[in-house]
């Protein structure tokens, strides 16, 4: 979800996201958001809630379910979390690596060579305070970045 929102946002393209996914915590909502969605929202939402994210998205707004904008209206920093110190390419690093993707994998996946990676890796580990990337598979699944 989050990696082809990104990549999809890449593109330049008039196209509007609304994700729909079982994910339902304020850090993946959030993090998608970032990542170019336009909407948010879980599976466990009514139908009629469905349409009208459907509606306020194709409307050009943007779209969070009431508790999510609530939280935000309360408290802005209350959504800040480690993982929002990482760049965009050092995100994808992460995700990449907890998939089980080889350094030289990434690589060839986002034309840039090993090395970057390593750095790019070696960042990851440093703001997030994690030790290999056993600690970044487990902090991303367990935060929803990818599925298991």
């Amino acid at each position: 979800g989050i990696e082809t929102t990104t990549e999809i946002t890449k593109l330049g393209l008039d196209t509007r996201i609304l994700v729909l996914t079982m994910h339902s915590d304020e850090q993946y909502a959030l993090r998608s958001i970032q990542a170019g969605a336009a909407g948010f929202i879980d599976k466990g939402l009514r139908v009629d809630e469905l349409c009208h994210a459907i509606r306020e998205v194709h409307a050009g707004r943007r779209y969070l379910p009431s508790h999510l904008r609530e939280l935000i209206r309360r408290d802005p920093d209350a959504t800040l979390a480690p993982v929002d110190s990482l760049s965009r390419r050092e995100f994808q690093v992460m995700c990449f690596l907890a998939s089980g993707l080889t350094n030289r994998e990434i690589a060839d996946q986002l034309t840039i060579s090993s090395k970057t990676v390593d750095t790019h890796r070696g960042n990851v580990l440093k703001k997030l305070r994690l030790r290999n990337n056993s600690d970044i598979t487990r902090f991303a699944v367990r935060n929803g970045y990818i599925a298991c």
